[in-house]
């Protein structure tokens, strides 16, 4: 979607949306076409609302979600984009890029006991994940407190 034509786009979007609902992954795509302009010049809100509105076009296409994430995490809303990346990672527990996103904000701006209960949380949803797996001894270690 270009700069002046966002609006007229967003409307022949929902009404293809309407007529099919086969062109999710097209809208999707052109939502998040737009976000990514929008993030690049470091319009980082209205970044994150054209990417949001890509994943919940598409939900199934979780990169919108990861860079909606990423969008929160540039406007400095650190607890927003943690509740992404985990939901991401309760998703799609094989994710190592969110899995590190998320480490890097629970270990800055959260508490030990926040970072190990969000790591558990993933790890009892997915045990078999080896992802999680790997965040969570550091997390749970006595040194992992200040």
């Amino acid at each position: 979607l270009r700069d002046r034509e966002t609006k007229q786009g967003q409307t022949y979007i929902e009404q293809a949306l309407a007529l099919n609902s086969e062109y999710t992954g097209q809208a999707a795509e052109a939502y998040a076409a737009r976000a990514e302009k929008l993030f690049y010049a470091e319009e980082y809100t209205e970044a994150a609302h054209w990417y949001r509105k890509a994943w919940e076009t598409c939900p199934a296409l979780l990169w919108h979600r990861v860079r909606l994430a990423e969008s929160l995490e540039a406007m400095q809303l650190y607890s927003a984009a943690v509740e992404e990346y985990r939901a991401i990672l309760l998703e799609a527990p094989e994710s190592p890029y969110s899995a590190e996103r998320l480490d890097a904000i629970l270990i800055t701006h959260e508490s030990p006991e926040v970072r190990e209960s969000v790591w558990r949380e993933i790890v009892e949803a997915h045990p078999e994940a080896k992802v999680p797996l790997q965040y969570l001894p550091s997390a749970s270690a006595p040194e992992a407190l200040p």
